[in-house]
């Protein structure tokens, strides 16, 4: 008997655990998700405005279902950071971004998709800044309590006519 009450007991948590997963989230908690995830996508913009490479790919999770879609390719993430490596100290050395407008769309409490755009500006060496935007979306996934970006879209608009 004392058997079958721990199984009822146990049954009864792992419904609840299950149910409570599954619930739909609350306006506030959809709020305040949202809000987690633009604070990430800042965290992330600021890194690589400091030109910090190997922290800004540390936001994102590497492996076989990663993608990196830009320009009409998709890369994995090394080879971003290749790239990246190679820009920052030179043509990309005085180059600065700054996280826009952000709509997040929370799927669940452990995945969001971001859109945001990334402004930047580039000092050339006339000493002229030459400025640009970029349309960014990440996936991301609340993995280990933290969010990590399992898939990155980007686009690069063109400038709108002075």
């Amino acid at each position: 008997m004392k058997i079958l009450g721990s199984v009822l007991v146990l049954s009864a948590l792992l419904v609840g655990c299950a149910a409570s997963s599954d619930t739909a989230l609350t306006d506030a908690e959809r709020a305040a998700l949202a809000d987690s995830v633009r604070q990430f996508a800042n965290e992330m913009v600021e890194t690589i405005d400091r030109h910090d490479v190997d922290g800004f790919i540390g936001y994102h999770v590497d492996g076989p279902d990663f993608a990196w879609a830009s320009r009409g390719d998709v890369t994995p993430l090394e080879g971003h950071r290749e790239s990246m490596k190679e820009y920052f100290p030179g043509v990309g050395k005085n180059v600065h971004f700054k996280l826009g407008d952000s709509r997040v769309h929370v799927l669940s409490r452990d995945a969001a998709v971001a859109t945001s755009f990334i402004n930047s500006t580039n000092i050339g060496e006339d000493g002229e800044p030459t400025t640009g935007h970029e349309v960014w979306s990440i996936v991301v996934q609340r993995i280990d309590g933290e969010w990590q970006v399992v898939q990155v879209h980007e686009s690069y608009p063109p400038r709108p006519d002075a």
